[in-house]
């Protein structure tokens, strides 16, 4: 599957790592040009433990790799996640402006059927205000699903790829933009949702996987 992040904070950057050691092709993006220009070094912000070899592996495999063009990444993705930081205002509740920000790019960037995850910590009810946010900003068909991290720092990589949980909510339909009929997904979609919770047996994938070439964004 080919994925975006959009992030790379200490979640953007473990989700991506691990789902590159996974086969996936994943492009991290971020609007931190300096953050970017750091890891396309390999010069990592974060401490985790195992995470450095991670993603110097998946990067020399090309199967990671950084850009700060987020419409690029978003438009060759099957899925994109979400996991911009939502840091705590001063009255306590988290701040959704960048969430916000990155959901409407990622809106107008999308192209044909994409899987949306939010793992961003956010209030509940945020997923139903992204949905709409999206709805009416394109056209492109799309599903959405909450999937919300329980990443420890000092074990995020074990955390990931060995979770004690598993929370992940995704509607059995595309969005109201779509005319795919109800319980048809995505193959991104299909995928994901065998990945994130094997109980569960999705419904077939009702479109084909797109091609899209391989570049080393900037």
């Amino acid at each position: 599957m080919k994925l975006s992040i959009i992030g790379t904070g200490n979640v953007g950057l473990v989700t991506g790592a691990c789902f590159s050691a996974q086969g996936h092709e994943v492009r991290c993006a971020d609007i931190d040009t300096d953050k970017i220009d750091r890891l396309q070094r390999l010069e990592l912000h974060s401490e985790e433990p195992g995470l450095a070899d991670l993603v110097a592996r998946n990067v020399e495999a090309g199967r990671l790799t950084f850009t700060t063009d987020t419409p690029a990444a978003v438009a060759c993705s099957e899925a994109v996640f979400l996991c911009v930081e939502t840091p705590q205002g001063e009255d306590g509740k988290p701040d959704l402006e960048q969430i916000l920000a990155a959901t409407q790019t990622v809106a107008e960037s999308i192209e044909g059927f994409t899987l949306i995850v939010v793992k961003s910590t956010v209030p509940v009810g945020t997923t139903e205000t992204l949905r709409r946010l999206i709805s009416s900003s394109t056209g492109e068909p799309f599903t959405i699903a909450c999937n919300p991290e329980f990443l420890k720092a000092g074990s995020a990589v074990r955390d990931f790829r060995q979770p004690d949980r598993v929370v992940a909510g995704c509607p059995w339909r595309a969005s109201a933009n779509s005319s795919e009929p109800t319980r048809a997904t995505s193959p991104a979609a299909s995928g994901w949702i065998r990945e994130s919770a094997p109980g569960l047996s999705p419904p077939p994938p009702a479109t084909a996987a797109r091609a899209c070439p391989r570049t080393s964004a900037p």
